[in-house]
């Protein structure tokens, strides 16, 4: 479909334009602000390509007693080079053209990439450079040398999937901006570690901070065709949405966060309350995780991802940031899942005796559901703020005692859409 202010295409039932950043009609205004921010990030990321590119990174450097750990080349002719620590991996169809030497000197690692004699011989002037692809928003450095080696320093933070290349011209006379006008080598770059997520966000007046960790192996694990495959990945939008339960998973990553937060809450109240504990998790999710478009981080329509995926990238969209606050709400003990509603997706979750909190926006309206005996709540995920709490959604939806979902009045019957919880706890 176009966007009825810029004229652009965007997708299909989206709810703003990510060109111009106009919103559907029939969006409460204090959920728009939610949504803007795709438009504003898409924005930054090309306004930030730009300064980026500009800046020449500190890679290169005098080699002085170095200690070369031993590479270890696969069969297959050269194209995979992995270091005998199990750590770095190099792929990439010009691999063959580059040497690799990982070195170690006081306590300082570099990843010495040297373009082969034969090709490097042709050329007078070589700009190389290191774009960061594993995680959003994407970085580039880049350094112009007249010698065919880059010295790339490898700090503690330095992890995840790169893409290092070598832009080669007959001189150095031809100023470069981006690296244009020449012939281009590159290879992909791996790099294991840990990664240390934080967070600080405010909720009820008070201001907090939290940290997590994990190797970026465990993220390569549940990362694209490793974690599930496309087909099932696309299950909303296909009619098949139950299997967004299956992506709702409790792994040492989201303990660790809501082992973090349930000592925050603890620290401030004293004691744990099932209303004001899911509430916090709930702003904490709000706040911390923006929403993105499933095309911008993953190149897909539509694509159900892990928690940790959502937690690597920042954000998500609507499910995406569902299935992450459903997947805190089942770590801290509570039966959770997921609504898939017309064009959207909020987080559910089961609590006893519970009202929703008064509040002063007029456009939303309370959504719950009766299931096995329990009262799930809506969990509107996509506001940059806590304006408002569990059981309130956009008041365009509704949902009837017997499943039908309502969306501006019309019904939605045996499309799929509803209430999806985690299976029993063992």
């Amino acid at each position: 479909m176009r966007c009825g202010e810029c004229g652009r295409e965007i997708e299909d039932g989206s709810r703003y334009c990510p060109w111009c950043g106009a919103t559907s009609s029939f969006i409460p205004s204090d959920r728009r602000s939610g949504r803007k921010r795709t438009a504003m990030l898409a924005a930054f990321a090309v306004v930030a390509l730009v300064i980026v590119a500009a800046f020449i990174a500190s890679m290169d450097y005098d080699r002085t007693d170095d200690r070369t750990l031993n590479p270890q080349t696969q069969p297959d002719g050269g194209s995979t080079v992995v270091f005998t620590d199990g750590v770095y991996y190099v792929s990439g169809e010009d691999a063959g053209l580059f040497d690799f030497e990982l070195t170690e000197s006081d306590g300082v690692r570099q990843l010495v990439v040297t373009l082969d004699e034969s090709v490097a011989s042709q050329y007078g002037s070589f700009t190389w450079y290191v774009n960061d692809e594993s995680k959003w928003p994407w970085g580039y450095q880049q350094i112009e040398k007249t010698e065919p080696v880059l010295y790339w320093t490898l700090n503690d933070d330095t992890v995840g999937d790169f893409s290092v290349g070598v832009v080669c011209r007959e001189s150095s006379d031809f100023p470069s901006f981006f690296p244009v006008g020449g012939t281009e080598y590159s290879v992909d770059v791996s790099i294991d570690g840990t990664y240390i997520q934080q967070y600080s966000w405010t909720h009820q007046g008070k201001s907090y901070e939290l940290s997590v960790d994990y190797t970026y192996s465990d993220f390569i694990e549940v990362s694209g065709s490793s974690g599930a495959s496309l087909a099932k990945r696309m299950g909303y939008g296909n009619g098949t949405y139950s299997v967004v339960t299956d992506f709702i998973t409790v792994d040492e990553t989201v303990t660790e966060m809501e082992k973090g937060l349930s000592e925050l809450y603890l620290g401030t109240y004293g004691a744990m309350d099932a209303a004001g504990y899911t509430e916090f998790v709930l702003a904490f999710v709000q706040t911390c995780f923006g929403y993105t478009y499933d095309s911008v981080l993953y190149g897909q329509q539509e694509y159900y991802a892990f928690p940790l995926e959502t937690i690597h990238n920042g954000g998500g969209d609507c499910e995406d940031t569902s299935i992450l606050c459903a997947a805190l709400y089942e770590a801290a003990g509570y039966d959770a899942g997921v609504f898939i509603i017309p064009g959207h997706a909020i987080a559910a979750v089961a609590l006893d005796g519970f009202t929703p909190a008064e509040t002063s926006v007029t456009t939303v309206s309370v959504f719950s559901f009766d299931m096995d005996g329990k009262t799930y709540y809506g969990c509107e995920t996509t506001l940059d703020y806590n304006t408002y709490g569990i059981g309130w959604i956009g008041s365009e939806y509704a949902i009837a005692a017997d499943g039908t979902v309502y969306c501006e009045g019309e019904a939605y019957r045996d499309q799929g859409y509803g209430l999806y919880v985690v299976s029993e706890k063992d």
